[in-house]
């Protein structure tokens, strides 16, 4: 936690309101700039770049529960893994795109269930293959 026991640095968004943007985002599917329009219409001003902020510093506080995730995945006895090729926006380079790979991990018999983001295909980034293999007796 950040000072006074806030959330995000110099801000006083609550947990609340941080979840309500995440889910938009990521359950919803709705950008930011879409959730900048609906926070515009209800009277308030919220930049879009400090919804991004928000996003980046609540993604840090479940950085625990996402290794926990991953930790009881790869302790199941069977695991299914699928990847997904995509073109994704390149924040760097308006206008361009690269190809990312979004990851699904599945636990069938514990009804477990993990999804990841890589940049790339490079070997060093793909647990699925080096993290089951380490953790084999």
């Amino acid at each position: 936690m950040n000072i006074a026991g806030r959330m995000v640095n110099k801000g006083m968004a609550g947990p609340g309101l941080l979840a309500d943007v995440m889910v938009g985002k990521y359950v919803d599917h709705l950008p930011l700039y879409r959730q900048q329009q609906r926070f515009r219409r209800e009277g308030v001003e919220i930049a879009k770049s400090t919804l991004g902020g928000w996003i980046s510093q609540s993604a840090s506080h479940l950085t625990p529960l996402y290794d926990a995730l991953k930790q009881e995945l790869l302790s199941t006895g069977y695991l299914q893994a699928d990847e997904t090729r995509m073109e994704v926006q390149d924040g760097d380079k308006k206008g361009s795109l690269h190809k990312g790979f979004y990851w699904v991990y599945h636990s069938p018999g514990q009804r477990l269930l993990m999804m990841e983001y890589l940049k790339t295909r490079a070997r060093a980034g793909m647990w699925p293959a080096t993290s089951l293999i380490r953790t084999l007796p």
